[in-house]
């Protein structure tokens, strides 16, 4: 079935007869809709002319819509701007409504025309279609000249849709559907409410050839398609099925004869024809276990009804516990599909780009061509400008073999939900089924470390187009996704993972892709600067280059990056590991949901594969080395911006923009060197896409000159740079129109009939949270947007703000939503840009610091005239987040008089300046200590007594600021959450209190997650008993605010030992799951069965290797928070006791008494000069703080200073058990009895710890029992 819209422009034309009668013969057009017609002809004579059978003609005469025999047509609105239809065929399975419009000229006419569109908006599932003329775009694309001088009229056609429900179809053919040969606009479109989605057919728009009229005919079809067979994917909620585990467990364990990587990738092609059958016979099909289930439940409560005897109401509760089961099993189905649908968007977007075989071979020759393609010569790279900075010990970290527990943590680090590969399973299969498969895993990735080949099934990988644009139609308009398999993943993800922590130190500054540390926001903020430097006067002046390049991953000459990558000093171990990771490719198209066959690739890199990113911006370091030794060789082709601080070209992964100075000598020589680089390196730059910017001093004749010579056009203002608008002058609404319309569009197609004001919520602070920073300069607008997507009226309903937003926008304790204001977000990221650029971490805060504030301190430095507007801004926020932020004095790079090193606040507020402004603190120091005859000079005798006895120097490292409020720039909703179910009261506290002491392990779990660490007890009830508490205690405190409800403990217990106990009937929660917690089940009176196995292990104390220390720590808390304490002994080679220490910490937790504990021990060992030393610990929660990158808020003193001693000292931190640690842990129960802390050597140590020491000292074990399930 198929139709046409067409504004025909005048009707009464011979030749537009003809060529409306040819398309309907043509195209066996169903329908054909008419737009201003312009004559007074009896629309019936047209229709009997054209051969339709039906014609109706709105009340204005501009809309015609004729129908043939095979559809019924009924009129249920007319309105001069367009006819509402009801259309019926045997093709749908239920009725539409078509609404075909042509709108009025102006935007206060077409304003009635959005209001009754709304108003017409049908209910529930109804199919329905808008299509015609709207004489307005959607989005700055949609015009040739690429400016608007009223986005009114576009923001409003864009709430119409957003508030309508409705999607923009796309089209296939020319962009454009309208002209007078010197404007080309789209204001042509067909639009679809989401229901359509859920029918087994496609509705696609193409624009016709423009004859006869100065508008292109819109083809309107409706094809169906048949689904391609489904290969093989893991589903999560297999693992729901009781059989799952014990049928993937004897698959597994059948006798294999390979190893390492072909054992895995063997047993993984064995299992997944297996769970293929399981699938089918066992598992079976989930939409019809869930209509089973309902009528099974149906059954037992007429049953019940009946008869409501003891064994009915048994049988009723296990038919509603497997509904229950059988329902999550559904919803992880659709979460599934849910997570990975940019992949069926990918499909189903390019659905008729590959619709024939044609394409299909098309597709697989054009990779084929590009991953296979012609080679450059390595030996032709230059690479001695490239400086060998990786060490030896960062090799022998990169090549390591790694240990069970890294592999776990990498498979953990994963996201679950991400497309698996080629053999269909997902970072899931691997989590749920670790105990099974883990064995397995570690000895492949053990056998690649140790030098094997991957196997060609594990290598392969799938390629998914995914359009970059709207109605994308050429091969350039999409990006290829590889969708690689998780068993090789896991090593690429390892890899990449230990190469972070390298790839640092040898990345260029100006290179912010990809590197730890550095973000995004830093090089828009760098290009902001610059520009708006650009008309600087300098001869020649100054001209920004934008350099698109083509396809560059897959241009990657393999060559080439291993000899960049021997360049840095990377051993050819690891030149080796990478070799074999890049090399063993195997590709595939996915075209139409079939995979193509594969072919091997020569060159390129995989855009997916997690140690990519890095890899790529190796291979690019020889863009950035070549620019920097170009500009030093040539000082003169220099970009002027009044600072000394030079800035030649900012890269992020492949977005290169270059700053030069616009004689055409300095171009010349650019545009020859970036040809050379093509020539070597093998990368080729889009001419077309790429753009130059220059100064106004820069003559026409030379803007000519410069076109010329680099082949690239003058670009159009504001330059987009990494999807920001560079905007120079004064901000005007239409430069962010674009922006706009994109968020705008994130609420088109929603179903509001179906979606709650909650879903709304959701779904508005979802767009809030990756809103970008730049769109807060037009706030009011989107908080427009906002509201009006919230308010939106269900069914014909008029929408009415109840509220008004910015009392939404107040916090839940207000009475708000808790939805961030604009403005508030916009101060707070002024504050965090301040916070960032007194970190003088990134080239962007360090050019800043010298392009305005010189040798001044940043603090008190005064706004020029020429300042920028980011700067601009920084200082309006200057004084407040002045005051957030206090520094520790480590070298002494601070400010004496201006920064907040000292409490009280910076001495320039209560002390009169002496001297030069300027000095810094390491001018009042002495031998890494404060000199207080210096300090008396300048400091009356008070405050320099104060500041000797309050501010001791750290030293060993550079000054490090320390934020007196959390940190502006980590935004942790989830600490909202988490603080109003941990915080203190009686209610929480009874519910926290009787199940942490049924279940000991509860504190590790909280502490963790406010340490932000990873420690977890997968398959145990004691991992999911906090996130019930949690909820359970959210929900009480939901009831007692907003329905009146008081809220008490003990309730709060019962809901959780309920929803235990029907976890345990359903076969949610297993046997299994209550290992080392027996006693809390019999506690809640739950009966579990379970076989455990104990076991027994001997635990010693070793002795440190001669001339070493070995300090044991312990902490403890009674209460947790409560009072704590902590102990710590040093020991010799010979297990003699050198010194000990405990004392009384006051209230606190677990955590800080174990950190606390090896703080003062570290300082102990540093006070008696004892190095080397090997520091033992039980809690293996505060040796992952230590070594991990990451600050807890909460610890950060604590953790910094620890971290400092363990790098100044070279301690060896190592974990022990429990009864190991004996003599550490008495120090610390003893300390309860102490008052303050006690140092402890000779004859001062307490008899019954010499004791603990004779036994470790002569080897005696300690036993350790354990238990697992049998």
């Amino acid at each position: 079935m198929s139709g046409i819209i067409w504004n025909v422009r005048g009707f009464g034309n011979l030749a537009t007869q003809r060529r409306a009668l040819f398309l309907r013969r043509h195209h066996h057009l169903s329908f054909l809709a008419v737009l201003e017609p312009m004559v007074d002809l009896d629309c019936r004579y047209m229709a009997r002319r054209m051969g339709f059978e039906e014609v109706v003609s709105n009340k204005s005469g501009k809309v015609w819509f004729f129908w043939d025999s095979t559809i019924a047509c009924k009129v249920l609105f007319d309105h001069d701007q367009f006819l509402h239809l009801e259309l019926s065929s045997q093709l749908f399975p239920s009725s539409m409504i078509v609404t075909v419009v042509y709108a009025k000229c102006t935007r206060l006419e077409r304003s009635l025309l959005w209001e009754n569109l709304e108003e017409l908006r049908p209910e529930g599932d109804i199919l329905w279609l808008v299509g015609g003329d709207f004489n307005v775009i959607s989005s700055m694309e949609e015009h040739s000249a690429g400016v608007l001088a009223r986005p009114g009229a576009m923001e409003d056609f864009n709430n119409f849709i957003m508030l309508a429900g409705l999607v923009d179809v796309g089209f296939v053919g020319d962009r454009y559907t309208w002209t007078n040969n010197r404007v080309w606009k789209r204001l042509d479109r067909v639009l679809l409410s989401p229901s359509w989605g859920s029918l087994d057919f496609t509705v696609r728009v193409e624009h016709l050839s423009r004859a006869a009229s100065d508008h292109y005919p819109l083809l309107v079809e409706f094809r169906g398609f048949q689904k391609p067979r489904a290969s093989f994917r893991f589903q999560r909620m297999w693992v729901w099925h009781r059989d799952f585990m014990q049928t993937v467990r004897l698959n597994w364990c059948l006798p294999s004869v390979a190893q390492g990587l072909q054992r895995l990738q063997m047993k993984l092609r064995r299992l997944k024809e297996h769970l293929k059958w399981w699938n089918m016979e066992v598992f079976g099909n989930i939409h019809d276990r869930v209509l089973q289930a309902e009528e099974g439940m149906a059954a037992a409560e007429q049953a019940y009804d009946r008869g409501p005897t003891e064994q009915s109401r048994t049988h009723r509760s296990e038919c509603q516990a497997h509904l229950f089961r059988v329902l999550d099993m559904e919803e992880d189905f659709w979460k599934q599909r849910a997570a990975i649908r940019w992949m069926g968007e990918g499909e189903r977007n390019t659905k008729f780009f590959h619709s024939t075989v044609q394409k299909k071979r098309s597709a697989n020759r054009l990779f084929r061509e590009l991953l296979t393609g012609e080679t450059v010569d390595s030996t032709d790279v230059d690479t001695e400008l490239i400086p060998s900075l990786v060490s030896t010990e960062d090799n022998l970290m990169l090549e390591g073999l790694p240990s069970a527990e890294e592999v776990k943590q990498v498979v953990w680090s994963m996201c679950q939900d991400s497309a698996a590969g080629p053999d269909g399973f997902s970072v899931a299969f691997y989590r749920a089924c670790w105990e099974i498969v883990g064995e397995d895993v570690l000895q492949a990735v053990m056998d690649f470390f140790r030098g094997a080949e991957l196997p060609r099934g594990m290598a392969s990988t799938t390629i998914v187009l995914i359009p970059k644009v709207d109605s994308a139609q050429r091969w350039q308009d999409f990006r290829p996704i590889s969708l690689c398999n998780v068993s090789y993943k896991i090593i690429s993800k390892l890899m990449a993972q230990r190469m972070a922590s390298v790839i640092g130190k040898v990345i260029s500054p100006a290179q912010s892709g990809f590197v730890p540390g550095r973000l995004i926001s830093d090089n828009i903020l760098m290009a902001q600067e610059l520009d708006h430097k650009l008309n600087y006067h300098i001869r020649g002046g100054n001209l920004i280059l934008k350099l698109d390049m083509t396809k560059s991953y897959d241009r990657v000459q393999w060559g080439v990056l291993f000899r960049v990558m021997a360049a840095f000093g990377f051993s050819e171990s690891v030149i080796a590991f990478i070799r074999r990771c890049v090399t063993s490719s195997w590709f595939s198209i996915l075209v139409n949901g079939q995979l193509s066959s594969f072919f091997r690739s020569q060159r390129g890199l995989r855009q997916g594969d997690p140690i990519s990113p890095f890899l790529f911006i190796l291979a690019a370091e020889l863009l950035s080395r070549g620019i920097e030794s170009l500009f030093a060789a040539y000082p003169g082709m220099a970009y002027a911006t009044g600072c000394d601080m030079r800035v030649s070209h900012l890269t992020y992964a492949d977005d290169v923009v270059l700053f030069l100075n616009g004689s055409l000598d300095c171009v010349r020589r650019g545009k020859g060197f970036l040809d050379s680089y093509e020539a070597q390196s093998g990368q080729a730059i889009n001419a077309e896409k790429s753009f130059f910017f220059p100064s106004r001093c820069i003559s026409v004749r030379r803007r000519q000159q410069i076109a010329a010579v680099t082949g690239f056009d003058l670009g159009e203002r504001p330059m987009l740079y990494l999807g920001v608008p560079i905007i120079s002058g004064n901000k005007r609404t239409v430069h962010f129109a674009p922006l706009l319309a994109k968020i705008q569009r994130k609420f088109q197609g929603w179903n509001f009939s179906r979606l709650s004001h909650g879903g709304r919520l959701m779904l508005i602070q979802s767009v809030l949270s990756s809103l970008p920073v730049y769109l807060l300069q037009v706030l009011k607008k989107l908080e427009g947007v906002f509201a009006s997507f919230f308010w939106s009226s269900v069914g014909h309903d008029r929408k009415v703000h109840w509220v008004a937003w910015r009392d939404i926008c107040r916090p839940k304790q207000e009475g708000g939503l808790g939805i961030r204001r604009l403005s508030e977000v916009g101060a707070a990221l002024s504050m965090k840009l301040w916070f960032r650029f007194r970190e003088q971490s990134t080239q962007w805060a360090r050019f800043l610091r010298r392009s305005y504030c010189g040798t001044v301190d940043p603090g008190v430095v005064t706004l020029r005239s020429n300042a920028s507007p980011s700067w601009r801004r920084m200082i309006q926020t200057r004084a407040v987040a002045e005051r957030q932020i206090g520094w520790i004095i480590e070298q002494g790079h601070l400010s004496f008089w201006h920064d907040r090193w000292m409490e009280r606040g910076p001495l320039s507020e209560w002390c009169t300046v002496q001297g030069p402004p300027d000095v810094r603190v390491d001018r009042f120091l002495a031998d890494g200590s404060w000199s207080q005859e210096i300090l008396q000079r300048v400091l009356p005798s008070a405050v320099a007594e104060e500041v000797t006895e309050d501010c001791a120097p750290e030293g060993g490292c550079i000054d490090s600021d320390l934020e007196q409020t959390p940190p502006p720039h980590h935004f942790r909703v989830h600490l909202e959450v988490l603080s109003e179910t941990t915080a203190s009261g009686r209610d929480l506290t009874a519910a926290w209190c009787m199940l942490s002491v049924q279940m000991s392990v509860l504190w590790r779990v909280m502490e963790s997650w406010r340490a932000g660490t990873a420690w977890s007890s997968t398959g145990s009830v004691r991992e999911i008993t906090p996130l019930l508490i949690c909820w359970f205690l959210w929900t009480a405190r939901n009831d007692s605010k907003h329905r009146g409800l008081r809220s008490e403990g003990h309730k709060t217990i019962i809901q959780i030992i309920q929803y235990l106990r029907v976890g345990m009937t359903s076969s949610i929660i297993k046997p299994r799951h209550w290992r080392g917690a027996i006693s809390a089940a019999q506690a809640m009176v739950i009966q579990v069965r379970i076989r455990t196995l104990h076991t027994i292990s001997v635990v010693h104390w070793r002795r440190p290797d001669d001339g070493w220390f070995k300090l044991n720590t312990d902490g403890s808390s009674r209460g947790n928070p409560g009072e704590s304490s902590y102990g710590a002994i040093v020991r010799d080679h010979s297990g003699q006791v050198v010194v000990a220490r405990q004392g009384v910490l006051g209230e606190g937790s677990n955590i800080r008494a174990e950190l606390m504990a090896i703080l003062r021990g570290l300082e102990l060992c540093v006070d008696r000069q004892l190095s080397p030393i090997w520091l033992e610990s039980d809690s293996l929660v505060a040796l992952h703080i230590i070594r991990s990158s990451g600050i807890s808020w909460e610890f950060r003193e604590e953790i910094l200073r620890i971290r400092r001693l363990v790098r100044q000292y070279g301690v060896r931190c190592t974990h022990i058990y429990r009864e190991g640690n004996a003599a550490a842990d008495f120090l610390a129960n003893q300390a309860y009895q102490v008052e303050g802390e006690r140092v402890m050597e000779g004859q001062e140590i307490d008899g019954l710890l010499l004791g603990i020491c004779r036994m470790d000292r002569v080897g005696l074990p300690y036993i350790r029992s354990s238990c697992k399930p049998g």
